[in-house]
């Protein structure tokens, strides 16, 4: 077991069988790559992107791929969330890779020290991933895994399982 730094750098990535689709970004996003995104809720503007909140429960589109410009309209490309894309994220602050953890459904926590988003396994009820794999060793603290969107975050937007 060791502790596995993790900085800025450490955002939410694909890792395999990731598509990418080009989205209008809404009015005022300051989002950075590697954030979730959702689209926007209000009126006419339902097919622009915009950062999700916190404990995501909105269906979310992917991970923004970009920074966002901060000018409404501009087109950001997005990984998207489909039923066989994979992406690689950081354990929750002090949170330990688990053997256990394979095959179960997390939410995702956001990270105020380093600016990302990262696997909260305390968060069982807005489930974002499922564990499929591990980069680092069982015991690691801070460890990466690989992941999979649950089914209820992309089964609308793609009509997929």
């Amino acid at each position: 077991m060791s502790t596995i730094a993790v900085g800025s750098g450490n955002i939410i990535r694909p890792f395999r069988h990731v598509r990418i689709q080009h989205y209008p970004e809404d009015a005022s996003q300051s989002f950075k790559k590697g954030e979730p995104v959702i689209f926007s809720s209000t009126g006419g503007k339902e097919n622009k992107i915009k950062i999700s909140g916190a404990d995501p429960t909105a269906l979310l589109i992917g991970i923004a791929a970009a920074d966002a410009s901060g000018v409404e309209g501009t087109m950001v490309p997005v990984w998207l969330f489909t039923s066989d894309a994979e992406f690689r994220i950081q354990m929750a602050d002090t949170q330990s890779v688990n053997r256990a953890d394979r095959q179960v459904s997390y939410g995702i926590v956001k990270d105020a020290t380093n600016v990302i988003w990262r696997l909260d396994n305390t968060e069982t009820t807005a489930k974002v991933f499922v564990v499929t794999e591990f980069i680092d060793a069982h015991g690691d603290v801070n460890g990466a895994v690989v992941v999979r969107p649950t089914t209820a975050t992309h089964k609308v937007l793609f009509g997929v399982n």
